[in-house]
């Protein structure tokens, strides 16, 4: 007797072979799950292998199992088995650890989905974006129901890649009547959930109770059943009418949820051509009971009854139009409560998009060849596992039907190559300049020269000499992984410009150059007679947009500005800041790097004027400056020379050579005169006199008394002085003494004239003028050394490549370069092929 062995894989690693399997059945869904089932027998010698975890070669597929329930049979024991498709599992194990909150597109999602695990995706058709809260730090089957859910989108799985579209299976037109062609083994009619009219309302609440968005959808259905409605959706993610239309399209049940379980054979009288039944081929089912209510079902489920050599010997098929779930069997393995609500059974044809056309064209000219050659002395390949799987070989070509050859979506014919999806190692596009895709990398070529390259969420382009130049690859904020965004990395010592091409030169407005050190930023490119200008502004949402003022209006100078601006007479320069509406509080500063974490700040200008706060303000470069100090200003002209104004009391004081000379205090006295006697500087209060008299007095002079003259004093007159009595006493006076005569005793004043100022009279005001000095603007006379390393050029680039460099040696990367040297062959060979 012929047995089928299955191969059997514990988790340590070691195999066996499953000979004696009975009771077999193999489930399949419409929402991917896969279940095989079967009994195993003591003899049997994988028997011990039996365990969870233990992996099953089943059909080109692998599948685990995650329960084994063991039962006595006489004095020995069976072991039932329940085996899930690995992909399921793989992704429960896999789990990803960032979080993102906002817009992303299906196939973002679906990279967020598929990044962590084993397993590559494809897409065939469009999906629109869709708003996310929270999407992440789950595992990866979980968020993967959430991206089914959200977009609508079936899968299938083939080894290690996952095709997703809107709906999965062909329409196959079949058709049941209830009480015509329907024999059930199982029926169920359910209305639980049964509506014809339903309302959105997206965005956020306003204060009145309304929303921006408020949509409405009555189904055609309701002709038939009436207004029936459906719980309101609430949901402020939707701000987009059309968006939020269709969303409630999607969600109403607008008709009697059906579910019958037939036969093959049932279903093949009923219209079903393929020789297999496959999940997600859709027809209808007419329900007499409700007035030939048509409703369109697909096939959701398929159960095979197999035999000892693993063939179906009975194969049941359950039609519905119910939304499908997630079953048990596979959600209790997911530990998780997330459902797929939206997995549903037949509303719009498969959408094949660009496709279409092609798939028509290849199926009418295969299937228009049977009148030229003999199909049944012809070629068709037909799959031992899936009956539908055909591949047919006539003289207008060769093409692949997964439907019993109602279509084939690939297909080589006359008028191309139609595929859906295309697996390979390497795919080249032949001549000169050429296409390569290879390694999930897409290469551009010109000869055997490396140009460009892009893949892996990444864009490279090389230089001549196949060296690596830039990288243009989304990112994001690492702090905060929810911020994307996009980054240009150049290479070391490459350079980046955006210029203006003008005749055979390119002038850049920005460059930024490693190698030279330096980046330039200049205005668009107009003769000097045109001018030019270069503006910054904080805010571009107040700037205006080019179709007219922002929803914000122009208000340019109502924010920080900058701008350069040259005429065809002036060169100006205008720095702006503060605004008319709620900031005029603000401030302009110049500050200065203090340490690493510190600025000093050295000016700061508001509306009302300019501070300096800490540091002194120079004119020109002969020690001019003001300074601020602890208690006041000091306005210095050199070393030594300076006022000094108190904060506090407002005395003014006026230094020479260092030292005070006079002194101005708030009330109005002055220290105006100083002298230096015996290298002391002495301070005198002036007085007002045509001559330049210094004086002091002595109260209460005894008569008869001798009394001497100051010896300073003296000094500072050159031996010459007047003694005036306050009485008018008699007095004797010799050249350093006096004796005041009388018998009261007075008071005495002592006069004489300074000693470099004697014969002094009537100084005229102006004369103290110093004729040498010019008041005006200090000369600012800074001289710049002529260096070449602070010289800023623009350097124009060619807009034609240098024929020499094309003869340098180019590697990109080695492996792809050989490869297309070896397999496309030379340039020349490529040009004259």
């Amino acid at each position: 007797m012929r047995q089928i062995a299955l191969l059997i894989t514990n988790i340590q690693g070691d195999s066996e072979t499953l000979t004696l399997i009975r009771d077999a059945t193999f489930n399949s869904k419409v929402n991917g799950e896969k279940l095989l089932t079967f009994s195993v027998s003591p003899n049997d010698p994988g028997f011990d292998f039996v365990i969870p975890e233990s992996i099953i070669q089943f059909r080109n597929a692998e599948y685990i199992i995650r329960r084994v329930n063991e039962k006595d049979f006489g004095n020995k024991t069976y072991k039932q088995v329940e085996a899930v498709h690995r992909f399921f599992i793989d992704m429960i194990d896999c789990f990803q650890y960032q979080l993102h909150t906002g817009s992303q597109t299906f196939v973002a999602a679906l990279s967020r989905v598929f990044g962590p695990t084993p397993y590559h995706f494809q897409v065939i058709g469009s999906f629109g974006a869709e708003e996310f809260e929270n999407f992440g730090r789950d595992n990866c089957l979980s968020l993967f129901k959430t991206v089914l859910e959200r977009y609508g989108a079936e899968f299938t799985v083939q080894s290690r890649t996952v095709t997703i579209q809107k709906r999965i299976g062909q329409n196959t037109d079949f058709q049941f009547r209830w009480g015509v062609n329907l024999k059930a083994i199982d029926k169920q009619e359910d209305t639980d959930n049964f509506s014809t009219h339903i309302e959105g309302f997206g965005g956020e609440e306003r204060e009145d109770g309304t929303f921006p968005v408020h949509e409405k959808y009555t189904s055609p259905n309701a002709k038939i059943f009436g207004i029936r409605h459906a719980e309101p959706v609430y949901d402020e993610r939707r701000t987009v009418a059309a968006n939020m239309q269709q969303h409630l399209r999607d969600v109403l049940i607008d008709e009697p949820q059906l579910s019958v379980t037939v036969s093959l054979a049932d279903l093949r009288q009923a219209g079903y051509a393929s020789n297999y039944p496959e999940v997600g081929d859709w027809g209808f089912i007419v329900y007499e009971p409700m007035n030939n209510f048509v409703a369109e079902a697909r096939i959701v489920e398929v159960t095979e009854t197999l035999n000892a050599l693993l063939e179906p010997i009975d194969i049941q098929v359950t039609l519905s139009n119910v939304r499908q779930r997630m079953t048990e069997t596979v959600t209790r393995f997911a530990n998780t409560s997330k459902k797929l609500d939206r997995i549903l059974a037949g509303q719009d044809k498969v959408p094949m998009g660009g496709l279409a056309d092609a798939v028509r064209i290849a199926t009418n000219a295969l299937l228009s060849a049977r009148t030229e050659l003999n199909f049944e002395d012809g070629i068709k390949a037909i799959s031992k596992v899936n009956s539908n799987h055909i591949v047919l070989f006539n003289s207008a070509g060769i093409g692949i039907s997964t439907d019993g050859l109602q279509t084939f979506r690939n297909a080589i014919t006359a008028f191309g190559v139609v595929a859906e999806s295309i697996m390979a190692g390497v795919i080249t596009q032949g001549g000169s300049r050429s296409v390569m895709i290879s390694g999930g990398y897409v290469y551009t070529f010109d000869g055997n020269d490396l140009n460009a390259s892009f893949g892996q969420h990444g864009l490279e382009f090389f230089a001549l000499n196949g060296d690596l130049a830039c990288t243009l690859y989304p990112s994001r904020s690492i702090s905060n992984p929810n911020v994307r965004g996009a980054t240009l990395t150049m290479e070391p010592n490459a350079y980046f410009s955006i210029a203006y091409q003008q005749g055979q030169h390119r002038y850049q407005s920005f460059d930024t150059s490693q190698e030279r050190g330096q980046t330039i930023v200049a205005g668009a490119v107009r003769s000097q007679q045109q001018g030019s200008r270069l503006s910054m502004y904080a805010n571009a949402a107040m700037i205006g947009a080019d179709l007219g003022n922002s929803i914000f209006g122009s208000r340019v100078t109502d924010q920080a500005h900058m701008q350069l601006i040259q005429t065809s007479s002036r060169n100006n320069v205008q720095i702006g800041f503060g605004g008319y509406t709620n900031r005029n509080d603000s401030v302009f500063e110049l500050v200065h790097n203090l340490n690493a974490e510190q600025v000093t700040v050295m000016m700061t200008a508001r509306s009302n004027g300019v501070t300096f706060p800490s540091y002194s303000t120079w004119f020109g470069q002969r020690q001019a400056r003001i300074s601020p100090v602890s208690n006041g200003v000091q306005w210095t002209a050199g070393n030594g020379n300076y006022i000094y104004q108190h904060e506090s009391n407002g005395q003014v004081e006026i230094y020479m050579g260092g030292r005070m000379m006079h002194a101005f205090k708030a009330d109005g006295t002055k220290q105006g005169g100083a002298i230096s006697v015996d290298d002391e500087l002495l301070g005198m209060s002036p007085v007002d006199s045509p001559q330049y008299l210094i004086e002091y007095m002595i109260m209460d002079v005894e008569p008869g008394k001798r009394i001497f003259i100051d010896e300073r004093f003296l000094k500072a007159v050159g031996g010459k002085f007047a003694i005036f009595p306050a009485n008018g006493a008699s007095l004797k006076k010799d050249n350093k003494s006096f004796v005041v005569g009388g018998a009261e005793p007075t008071d005495v004043r002592i006069v004489g004239e300074r000693y470099d100022k004697a014969g002094a009279f009537w100084q005229l005001q102006d004369d103290w003028a110093n004729r040498d000095q010019e008041f005006g603007p200090a000369n600012i006379d800074v001289t710049f050394e002529d260096r070449q390393d602070d010289q800023i050029k623009i350097e124009d680039q060619e807009a034609v490549y240098n024929a020499e460099s094309r003869e340098t040696a180019r590697a990109r990367a080695a492996s792809v370069t050989s490869y297309v040297i070896e397999n496309r062959g030379t340039r020349n060979e490529l040009d004259h092929g």
